[in-house]
């Protein structure tokens, strides 16, 4: 059985917002309620007022325990310690549309989700008893931005608490937005299907009943390889309005000097062949960079180095350009 749910809201930014989320494939019925380091975008602060500077209003400096591991002069790890610093926190803890737009327009916070510790003072309780959603992002960028696109959506606008999956299950390491002191992790795995198919596996997909990876949406998947759960409804593919192509960053010297060079019209070819060879040279080697390009070659370290800037021509007939 599929769960969609459909957001609407109107008069966000001046317009209209209608969003359609394949949540879960369940097969129960609809009566539902590493290790990867952590990074920690931490601002050093001694005030509160050097994290409205420094961050934006809303960041407040606050003192932390945080983990340390030093590592020996042999390569082995000490074992971990904890100091007390001054960080600054993360200004849309309680929600990021209250805190863009004003709390005259979102005057309640966000709602709680399931790795909110008890006496958070950032968001409100449910009022729905909608099973908690958990995402799980890509290991990309823009994947990761697309799960927290969704979770701010659905915890601000709906009242629906959303977890997000990095791939480890109840003991993975936080990517929440919505955390405290701007902590992140790496998911482990780029498209991770078997997560969804263990949401498939529980009573109403409720993820909070097992501590391995689960999950109900995966954001960005540009090519399925799992066409057979698609096809017995196991997985449901749809798509999330965002459009992609791959492309390549060309400096703007070369395309003023030649603009068919913005386009793979300009590189394929025969009749290319002798322009590409005159425009970009060969490769240069290791060996070559030493002999031609080093002015000691490469006796120096990198920051001495000094070099006599050259290339090496290929003729027009040679293939491996």
């Amino acid at each position: 059985q599929t769960r969609v749910l459909r957001v609407e809201s109107k008069g966000i930014m001046g317009s209209s917002i209608t969003l359609l989320f394949v949540v879960a494939v369940l097969a129960a019925g609809p009566d539902a309620g590493n290790l990867l380091p952590v990074a920690r975008a931490a601002v050093l602060c001694e005030t509160d007022v050097d994290c409205e500077d420094r961050v934006r209003p809303g960041s407040v400096c606050r003192e932390i325990d945080q983990e340390r591991q030093d590592a020996n002069d042999d390569g082995s790890a000490d074992a971990q310690r904890k100091k007390r610093t001054k960080h600054c926190t993360n200004p849309f803890a309680s929600g990021c549309l209250r805190r863009i737009l004003g709390e005259e327009k979102f005057p309640n916070k966000r709602v709680c989700n399931s790795e909110d510790p008890p006496e958070s003072g950032s968001c409100s309780s449910p009022p729905l008893s909608y099973t908690e959603i958990r995402i799980n992002p890509g290991n990309w960028e823009s994947s990761v931005f697309l799960a927290w696109m969704m979770q701010i959506l659905l915890s601000e606008l709906v009242d629906v608490p959303v977890t997000i999956e990095t791939g480890e299950g109840r003991s993975g390491q936080p990517l929440s937005f919505y955390d405290e002191h701007n902590a992140f992790s790496d998911p482990t795995i780029a498209v991770n299907y078997d997560t969804l198919l263990k949401a498939n596996s529980l009573p109403n997909g409720n993820c909070s009943l097992t501590s391995e990876p689960c999950a109900h949406v995966l954001p960005e998947v540009w090519q399925s390889t799992r066409q057979d759960e698609v096809d017995n409804r196991q997985l449901i593919r749809d798509y999330s309005g965002m459009v992609g192509y791959v492309g390549w960053f060309v400096p703007n010297f070369v395309t003023n000097n030649d603009s068919s060079l913005t386009s793979h019209f300009g590189l394929v070819g025969g009749n290319n062949r002798e322009k590409l060879a005159s425009t970009f040279l060969m490769p240069t080697t290791w060996g070559e960079y030493c002999r031609e390009v080093s002015l000691t070659n490469c006796t120096q370290s990198r920051g001495q180095e000094k070099v006599n800037i050259v290339g090496k021509k290929r003729s027009s007939d040679e293939t491996t350009y």
